[in-house]
């Protein structure tokens, strides 16, 4: 059991649970295993969001700076935070690379209160005029407030998978959001009664508390192979045994021991984070936004600050209340927001769709501002787009767009993006104050137009972010996974033909035969004197790949050598020898070959028939053809399996009419078939390989001499295919052969066989395509007749679900259970073999062997593995909502099927696909009388075990099933329900006659729905 299970908790809810945990798991989607880190997470949010971004810099700071300073200082306010965030980021930077998350976390927090409590001394000291120490405010709660909000969607990241980052960020961001409003409305009371500069106290503060989340949070980090947290560290690549052992050979050697990978190249951390970031489109994409979400908050803000000090010019204690009111109603709007929409839109639209909310809002507000020429509600609506969707959507969303990348990259890419906000910040500043001195009449309403065109840049900027999103989910799936087949050693490099050499003048067998493999496409003839010595070699392996070697130099001066080998024990050796004589000299090598026919060596047989075939006249060749004859219908299987192998050497080469009826013509014994009686022989060599492709001995060499023969090969596989009487193991092979053939005809058969009613043969052809489909072979199938096919392997799905639920109380031994759930995983089989045909692009193959793999595993508190939430983001963001039927179109019944609980499974089935539960009874009642031979057998064994009289009818219909397995199931249910009738019957007689009411009433018990004791009697005799 596999996908079928789900990877959650979600369906092991424990039976005491209480009803107000359950509303908030319904309301709230956390699981329970979530909730600690959920819990710590918000108090986190709060602290970092209402403690330090809203008392500290939305309150502390901008009261001082707007109160005390005059209107000329406005752009300083972008210009100096930008200048310190960047230093302040660029150590912590360098920090990162060096010091894990939760000790880097609480270090900063212990820094940056202290700085507070500096800061407020000042204060209190006197000196709160001053445009250094305001300055210094402004610098430290913006500081502090990145600080904390970077570290915090760190943790996010690190503890939480995709598919909880669309249930979960909304949420742990709530609790910033909620803290907002108290902050807003604390900030309007303590403004009066306390005075801001004691503010600073409870900035510190909220530092603290964040520091003590970071603590909080250290055992909530997952550990999970290939993302251990710490210092970075050079991988190693994985490589073949043989190319380590002559990497560590030539190391040994040759110089002293060196990492197997090449050095990090030299440079500031800064320049090398930045390549890594440009080398992946998606984190592009996420820079481009972060200029963008920069460049619209500076404006707006810009245009509050500058209305501000119009309204509010030296009245610091109104200003303060005015900015916690605002603080209090955004808060209020963004806390609604964060609860009930970005969660639920992150859900159900994904991450980029709920990105779209800031700018079109930015879009709208900045619109009616121009409209209205800049009054002060216009514009404070356009600042109230930062609090309500910048940092709830956006947030929730652009924090999540950061889990495909790898986590240490992911980690550094956070801190550059930060760094890129800032500088961007200091950038506007910058332009403020320019224009701000050169245009003086550009006032601040007409800030509002370059506002407009920067959201359109954003939504033009999203619609190239959601291919490279996928995209990088869809390398997150692939990441670890070593390829091979681009590796190319260049053989003719001094230093490695030295080691080659002595490679092959080692006692290792098999880095001899690797090496040998090597060279084959090498014509140097350094090669020559080492390879030649081979030939009396101990090993039969090195003696045949030496053989394969020199065939190819077509030299006659070997022939000697090479003929000394025929009289080797191996067999395999003598034909390798039969075949390099062929290559060197055909004249000598024929009377060789004749020799060898009756040779009671199989291989030996085989070269020689093949070569007399290829390289002798017509008399050679007919004898050679009537040998074939014998090997084909031979008992022997090992020689069968030796001309299945001529036939396929033959593949390209037309053969001699008269040997072609030798071998294809009657008189002799036929191939054996799949249930053991013979076959007549076929008209062409196809036909005569799909004979011995029914037995299981001849079966791997048949059908690899089908796929050499290629073309010549297809009609005979379809019509295989096409006859549905054939043997399904047959036809399965047919449709793998059609594969590897993977002609444009091969195809066309396999498609006609996309409505196949066999489930296995299905299957195969659905796989058989899927993997055509990635070799790039043009698979063209009406998208809308997959979708339909899609459809019905779910909605057999379901109905499997149905069916596991209806018995899961009745299946105490799991037997019957685990054959359902085995067909259920087979249908997600054949579902993702039809996506990859219909996403060629991507390696689904891959993504499904992960789900397989990780199922039931536990890398996290929730027990959901991040491997198979990366697999399933993916197929999220591929599949089209409005695929198959609507309203059940395949991604709102697929991903339910990867990740919801069985509960959940039925309520869909019952509610989209019309699939109705039944009682127990029934549905065994239903699977005793089902096609599949295996299932209608564990239901009748499941049948004999529950010793209910009333089933007794289906097992006796079972009986004459054509299955002997069905057939022998059905007997020993029918005696176990037989012989249980017979005893409840006695022992009811017996109590009846010697027990008291209360005990005669006991044998009833036992019982299925309470039927009477005489039923069983009733049972028992039509049973007879």
């Amino acid at each position: 059991m596999h996908a079928s299970t789900p990877a959650g908790p979600a369906s092991r809810r424990p039976a005491g649970s209480k009803p107000f945990q359950a509303t908030a798991r319904s309301l709230f989607r956390v699981e329970p295993g979530e909730r600690a880190s959920v819990a710590i997470m918000m108090a986190y949010s709060a602290a970092a969001v209402g403690g330090v971004l809203t008392i500290g810099y939305g309150g502390v700071s901008q009261a001082l700076f707007f109160s005390r300073l005059p209107a000329s200082d406005v752009p300083f306010t972008l210009i100096l935070p930008a200048a310190s965030i960047v230093l302040t980021l660029l150590l912590y930077n360098r920090l990162g690379s060096r010091f894990r998350l939760p000790p880097l976390a609480v270090g900063s927090s212990a820094l940056l209160m202290l700085a507070g409590l500096i800061l407020w001394g000042l204060l209190i000291a006197g000196h709160g005029k001053s445009f250094g120490v305001v300055a210094a405010i402004f610098l430290y709660c913006e500081t502090a407030a990145s600080v904390m909000i970077l570290q915090f969607w760190t943790f996010a990241g690190q503890i939480f998978n995709p598919r909880q980052a669309r249930r979960l960020f909304g949420l742990i961001a709530a609790g910033g959001t909620a803290s907002s409003v108290l902050a807003g409305l604390t900030l309007v009371l303590l403004a009066r009664f306390v005075g801001v500069d004691n503010l600073l106290l409870v900035v510190a503060g909220s530092i603290g508390v964040c520091g003590a989340c970071a603590v909080a949070l250290r055992k909530q980090i997952p550990v999970v192979a290939g993302t251990r947290p710490g210092p970075r560290r050079q991988g190693v690549a994985a490589a073949p045994a043989s190319v380590r052992s002559l990497q560590a050979k030539d190391r040994s050697r040759d110089s002293p021991r060196r990492p197997a990978c090449a050095a990090p190249k030299p440079g500031p951390q800064l320049l090398r984070d930045i390549r890594a970031i440009w080398r992946s489109p998606l984190l592009r994409a996420i820079a481009g936004l972060s200029f963008l979400v920069s460049l619209l908050v500076n404006i707006g803000a810009y245009q509050f600050f500058l209305a501000l000090q119009i309204h509010y010019t030296g009245r610091g204690p109104a200003l303060a209340e005015f900015l916690g009111v605002f603080a209090a109603w955004t808060g209020l709007a963004a806390l609604v927001i964060q609860l009930f929409i970005t969660g639920p839109a992150m859900i159900r639209f994904g991450f980029l769709a709920v990105q779209m909310c800031f700018p079109l809002a930015m879009v709208a507000t900045g619109g009616a501002s121009l409209i209205a020429w800049g009054p002060l509600w216009a514009i404070t609506l356009t600042r109230a787009c930062d609090p309500i969707l910048r940092r709830t959507t956006h947030e929730a969303s652009v924090n999540a767009l950061y889990l495909p990348v790898p986590a240490e990259l992911r980690a550094r890419a956070r801190t550059v993006m930060e760094i890129v906000y800032a500088v961007t910040f200091g950038l506007a500043g910058a332009v403020f104050l320019l224009v701000q001195h050169t245009a003086p009449g550009w006032t601040y309403q007409y800030w509002s137009i370059p506002a407009l065109f920067l959201a359109a840049c954003w939504l033009a900027l999203l619609l190239w972010a959601r291919p490279q999103y996928v995209r990088a989910l869809d390398e997150s799936v692939n990441r670890r996974r070593l390829d091979l087949a681009g590796l190319a050693i260049d053989v003719t490099e001094d230093t490695t033909a030295q080691l080659l050499i002595r490679t092959l003048n080692s006692g290792d067998d098999r880095q001899v035969v690797y090496v040998l493999q090597l060279l084959m496409e090498s014509s140097d003839p350094r090669w020559r004197p080492h390879i030649e010595g081979l030939l009396t070699h101990p090993s039969p392996q090195v003696r045949v790949a030496t053989l394969h070697y020199l065939g190819r130099e077509a030299d006659p001066s070997l022939h000697r050598q090479i003929a000394a080998l025929l009289d080797a024990p191996e067999d395999e050796v003598r034909a390798a020898a039969i075949e390099a004589m062929f290559a060197l000299d055909s004249t000598h090598a024929i009377p060789v070959a004749v020799s060898q026919l009756d040779h009671p060596g199989p291989r030996t047989v085989c070269a020689a028939v093949t070569g007399l075939i290829t390289r002798g006249n017509t008399e050679y060749v007919l004898l050679a053809a009537r040998r074939l004859k014998a090997m084909l219908t031979s008992g022997q299987p090992a020689m069968r399996r030796a001309g299945a192998d001529v036939l396929g050497a033959l593949a390209g080469r037309p053969l001699d009419v008269s040997a072609l009826s030798i071998i294809v013509g009657s008189g002799h014994k036929a191939p054996v078939s799949t249930a053991g009686a013979p076959r007549e022989p076929g008209e062409t060599p196809a036909e005569l390989l799909i004979g011995l492709l029914g037995d299981r001995a001849t079966r791997a060499s048949a059908a690899d001499a089908l796929a050499r023969r290629g073309q010549d090969s297809v009609p005979a596989l379809g019509a295989l295919l096409d006859d549905p009487t054939r043997d399904s193991a047959l036809r399965i092979q047919a449709c793998r052969i059609l594969d590897r053939i993977g002609r444009a005809s091969a195809v066309q058969i396999l498609l006609r066989h996309l409505t196949e009613p066999d489930e296995r043969v299905r299957a195969a052809v659905y796989q058989s395509l899927a993997r055509l489909q990635s070799t790039g072979t043009d698979v063209s199938v009406d998208k809308a007749a997959l979708d339909g096919r899609i459809m019905v392997e779910l909605r057999r799905c379901y109905e499997l679900k149905v069916w596991h639920a209806d018995i899961r109380e009745q299946d105490k031994d799991g037997l019957l259970g685990d054959a359902i759930n085995e067909r259920i995983e087979r249908a997600i089989d054949r579902i993702f073999f039809l996506l990859a045909i219909r996403y060629p692009e991507h390696d689904l193959a891959r993504a499904r062997q992960l789900l397989i793999r990780t199922a039931g595993q536990r890398a996290q508190p929730s027990g959901y593995h991040p491997a198979r939430a990366m697999a399933i983001e993916l197929l999220d963001n591929l599949l089209d909502r409005e695929l198959g039927d609507r309203p059940a179109g395949v991604k709102l019944l697929l991903l339910p099927l990867l990740e919801a609980p069985i509960d959940r499974l039925v309520e869909i089935a019952r509610t989209r696909l019309d699939t109705q539960p039944k009682l127990p009874s029934d549905r065994l009642q239903q699977l005793a009388g089902n096609d599949d031979p295996w299932l209608r057998a564990c239901a009748i064994h499941r049948i004999g075990t529950l010793e209910d009289p009333r089933l007794v009818a289906v097992v006796t219909a079972a009986l004459s099933a054509d299955n002997p397995l069905v057939r022998e199931t059905a007997v020993v249910a029918r005696d176990r329900l037989v012989a249980s009738a017979q005893v409840l019957a006695h022992e009811s007689k017996q109590s009846d006659a010697t027990e008291p009411l209360s005990v005669r009433r006991h044998p009833r018990s036992h019982q299925s729905a309470g039927q009477p004791v005489s039923s069983c009697g009733d049972g028992d005799a039509a049973d007879d």
